[in-house]
């Protein structure tokens, strides 16, 4: 729940410097664009660091070599944020988020179920979970289509 809080803070912030004409977050689609970058890389960081113990307890059992898995996936977020502010790739890049909301489900399901923490803060309750991961999508999917000269959006 805390890295769409902090996309609606951040697309809010870079919508209000480009209304001061800073940045070019010139439409909502924009600025969520340029946020879901920002936090998909912050984010995709995070298991570069303590929290990657964390976060390999919540893969379930079944996959092998958990740690490993955690580490690919957040070098595909990192590499997939960087991605979604090259316009020739964007496509590619959103794919790749969406693949990855979809492929951490189970992961994220299991932490709430057994109330695994990443460092601190308790979870997203697992009914959220589902609805929480479609809005990832949707979010995602709306801006891979994000193109300059179109219409504000």
């Amino acid at each position: 729940m805390l890295p769409l809080i902090l996309l609606a803070v951040v697309a809010t912030a870079l919508r209000l410097l480009a209304a001061r004409g800073v940045g070019t977050a010139n439409s909502w689609r924009f600025a969520v664009l340029y946020a879901l970058s920002v936090i998909s890389v912050i984010t995709g960081a995070a298991v570069f660091t303590g929290a990657r113990d964390d976060m390999a307890r919540m893969v379930p059992a079944s996959v092998s070599h958990p740690r490993a898995w955690v580490v690919a996936a957040g070098a595909v977020q990192i590499a997939a944020g960087v991605g979604l502010a090259v316009p020739a790739i964007r496509p590619l890049a959103a794919g790749a988020l969406g693949a990855e909301v979809c492929l951490k489900l189970p992961a994220n399901w299991r932490a709430t179920r057994e109330g695994l923490a990443i460092r601190g803060p308790l979870p997203t309750p697992p009914w959220m979970r589902i609805p929480n991961s479609i809005l990832w999508l949707v979010i995602v999917f709306w801006v891979a289509g994000a193109r300059r000269g179109r219409s504000k959006s």
